[in-house]
């Protein structure tokens, strides 16, 4: 009995651990587009891979 009850506390925790990041993650991008950062990530971001190439 115990080890079926550590079973699934360990499938349950592989199922919310990485939804909980998402989750997580998704509330972070939203803050971040909603205090106007999109443009100024996505400017350095294209600087910065425009340099790794030679470019600019």
């Amino acid at each position: 009995m115990k080890e079926c009850r550590n079973d699934n506390k360990k499938r349950i925790a592989r199922i919310i651990v990485p939804l909980l990041l998402i989750v997580i993650a998704l509330a972070l991008i939203a803050v971040g587009i909603a205090s106007k950062q999109l443009t100024a990530v996505w400017d350095k971001a294209s600087k910065l891979c425009l340099e790794c190439v030679g470019i600019g």
